[in-house]
């Protein structure tokens, strides 16, 4: 597709759809809206961004268990963000060339959570060689990021049984100190922060915290998702 710069920006806008974090809003998407031009102008499919992701989330981990230091680390950083730069552009692609699909949508999300996992065992790799597991550091790193996991598979699978709780959190009617406490927690779970915070984690030596921390907010939500679709008696 050939366009030039002032009509990509209209066309862009016009298929994007809304931030849900405030990480999402001021990074992610403007660096997508940024490259997704790019891969606009060199023909790359929706479903090849989806594989490149997968790509470069093995390629950080492989990275960071280089054990080469600070360099690893902001080579994990970048190669993840990057990831999701790709993982915001994808649907955009996808709506600008008319090539959205059933398939394209499963093979993004069922991708998403594999990313997630090859990181999660990265980092478990990466603690093991570099500072080794007691049993209760290692049993607690499994239970948290099962418990993310866990999470993240509801939110994927909620849109087709309950479809009309489909944007839910970010009706701005919903403004009761617990749906104001959930969207709070919101903020942390958003691809982009995720990787940061875990990026930055593993920086200062902190890495099962915050697996242990996500692992927290997994648990959490996944409480408030079963009440809420328990509320709804659908």
């Amino acid at each position: 597709m050939n366009l030039l710069r002032n009509d990509y920006y209209k066309i862009y806008d016009e298929n994007e759809k809304p931030a849900s974090t405030l990480f999402h809003k001021y990074i992610s998407k403007k660096l997508a809206r940024y490259f997704t031009y790019y891969f606009l102008k060199y023909h790359i499919t929706p479903n090849m961004m989806s594989l490149f992701t997968v790509i470069l989330i093995t390629i950080a981990g492989i990275t960071l268990n280089l054990n080469i230091g600070i360099f690893g680390i902001i080579a994990f950083l970048l190669l993840l963000q990057f990831s999701y730069v790709l993982d915001c552009s994808d649907g955009v692609v996808a709506r600008i060339t008319n090539k959205s699909s059933k398939f394209g949508a499963f093979f993004d999300v069922t991708l998403d959570r594999l990313n997630v996992m090859i990181v999660f065992f990265s980092i478990g790799l990466y603690h093991y060689s570099t500072n080794d597991f007691s049993l209760i550091s290692f049993l607690l790193f499994i239970i948290s990021s099962l418990l993310f996991l866990q999470y993240q598979i509801m939110s994927s699978l909620r849109p087709f049984y309950f479809p009309e709780l489909k944007g839910y959190m970010k009706n701005k009617e919903n403004i009761s100190l617990k749906n104001k406490v959930v969207k709070i927690i919101y903020e942390f779970i958003d691809t982009g922060i995720f990787y940061f915070i875990l990026s930055v984690g593993i920086l200062f030596n902190y890495e099962l915290y915050i697996i242990y921390f996500y692992g927290l907010i997994g648990l959490i939500l996944s409480i408030a998702m079963y009440w809420l679709l328990y509320k709804t008696k659908s």
